[in-house]
This record gives C-alpha cells, structure tokens and sequence, in this order.
C-alpha cells in the first residue's frame, strides 16, 4: 500500500492510498491497517542527512467508507482531556476504543510529535 507522509508544525499526517487503478479500473485497498496510537521513539530522516527521534501520539483517524464513487468519512477522534477515543460520524458521537482503530477503512492518521 502506498502512504505518505506531511509534517504540519508539530504534527505527522501519514495518508493511505485506498485506492488502486489497473487497466482503468478503479478498485478499493481494504488491507488492515495495524495503527499504532504510541510510539515512544521513531527515528526520521531529513534531506537524507539529518538523523534524529522523536516520540510520536496518535490524536485522530480519518476512515473512509465505501467506493470511489460512493463512499462516507468518519472519524476517531482521541479527547485530550480525559484520554479516552470517540467514534464520531454524521448521526452520533460514541466512545471507542484503541482496538476500534485498526480496520480497513483507515485513510488519515494525525500523530503530534514531541
């Protein structure tokens, strides 16, 4: 699966391409994705030359639904005043969990780096 990858000020955006074309057929990438909501050190390259790790927290999931042609976001959102992750969608707002996060569906993932 091809990602890439964006740093906005003290943010990392990793984006999932969930979508495939061959001969002219578009079609779905519905692979799991294993989210990791904390990684204590991960070591970023700069320039090819500038070396250096820095702790990365999961803060919210973009998930999309559907096809190309059809689909719905959502997403997982982590309150950072009581620590606990929410589900939230076009009809409700709902507690989840950590284990909700890996699926197949995941498309954004926002880490704010410290």
């Amino acid at each position: 699966m091809e990602k890439s990858l964006s740093k906005v000020g003290r943010y990392l955006i990793v984006q999932f391409q969930r979508f495939n074309q061959d001969n002219g057929t578009i079609s779905k990438n519905a692979m799991p994705v294993q989210i990791i909501p904390d990684v204590s050190k991960i070591l970023l390259c700069l320039d090819n030359e500038i070396h250096f790790t820095k702790h990365l927290s999961l803060k919210a999931v973009v998930n999309h639904f559907g096809s190309i042609t059809n689909g719905h976001y959502t997403a997982s959102v982590l309150d950072g005043v009581s620590g606990k992750w929410f589900s939230c969608n076009d009809r409700a707002v709902l507690p989840t969990s950590e284990k909700g996060l890996d699926n197949g569906f995941s498309y954004l993932l926002f880490y704010e780096v410290n």
